[in-house]
Order: structure tokens, then sequence, then C-alpha cells
């Protein structure tokens, strides 16, 4: 069985590339709001409520009406743009996986961005060796703390690690 090091790597490597964009992009720091603590938190309670109600609750349709602004942009190639392509994948993702979960073990906000260490399993997918995976998942919300923008980086839980830090 190939080392998973490689992979978690291109991981790492592939979420750091990520997280300088969104830092160092001319056009989001352009978009990039000068916000108070209380609206920090507001917009970290905004993305945890959103993405529950559109994973965990089986709800994409109200998570987009209740917490996502005027529009949605998705840069996860598997999933369309825009909100009716959100609702779209994930009341599929609802049926094809009845019993997954999103567990949120951290979530950082700056600016009008906020960034979600996840932990998700999907039991009854069939072909999967590794049914858990680990995440982080950046949104940029809007002056109203809404959800306007999403990028995410995921990869498969290993079965072994050359360390003993695990990825949580």
């Amino acid at each position: 069985m190939p080392s998973p090091r490689p992979s978690l790597i291109r991981l790492t490597i592939a979420v750091v590339l990520v997280l300088l964009f969104v830092a160092n992009s001319g056009i989001l720091k352009a978009q990039t709001l000068e916000v108070t603590k209380e609206q920090l938190e507001r917009n970290k309670k905004n993305v945890i409520a959103f993405y529950d109600m559109a994973t965990n609750q089986s709800n994409p349709r109200g998570a987009i009406e209740k917490y996502a602004g005027a529009t949605y942009i998705q840069h996860n190639p598997e999933v369309g743009d825009g909100k009716e392509a959100f609702i779209a994948y994930f009341e599929k993702a609802a049926k094809d996986y009845p019993t997954k979960r999103f567990e949120f073990k951290r979530v950082l906000a700056e600016g009008n961005l906020v960034a979600v260490h996840t932990y998700s399993i999907f039991p009854e997918y069939w072909n999967w060796t590794r049914r858990e995976w680990a995440g982080v998942d950046i949104f940029r919300v809007d002056a109203d703390g809404k959800v306007v923008e999403h990028w995410d980086a995921v990869r498969p839980i290993p079965s072994s690690s050359e360390n003993k830090n695990g990825m949580f």
C-alpha cells in the first residue's frame, strides 16, 4: 500500500495555495470588509448554520434561502455555480447519503472570510475504501453575514500516518 504522505503533502499544498490566493488576491482584497468582533462571530455562526442546514439537516434549499446572499459563487469543480446548482447537488447528496454527517472542528474568521475545518463521514458510500474525510472550506460573506462564495479542499483520512498527530 502506498504511503499516505504524498497525498497529505498534496492536500497541504493545495490548502496553503488556496489560503495564499485568498489572502493575497487583489480582487478579494478589494472585497474584504473591515468588521467588528461581533460581526466576525455573526459570520462564523451564519456559516456553520448554513453548512449544518445544507448537509447534516439535508435542507440545502432552506440553507440558501436563510443564509445565502444575493449571489452564490462556487469554486468546487464538482458543484455547479449558483444557488440552484448548490441546491440540486446537496439534495442529491441527501438522497444518496442519508446518514452522512459533518463535524465542525475549527472555525476561523478574518474580515469577510470564514474557514471551517471539517470531519465528514459517509457511511453508505459503497465504493469508498475510506469513508471518512478531512476538509477545509472557505466562505466569503457579504456585509450582512450572508454566504456568497465558497472554496474547499478535501481528502480521505488515511488508514495510517507517519505521525501520531491526527488530522484534527
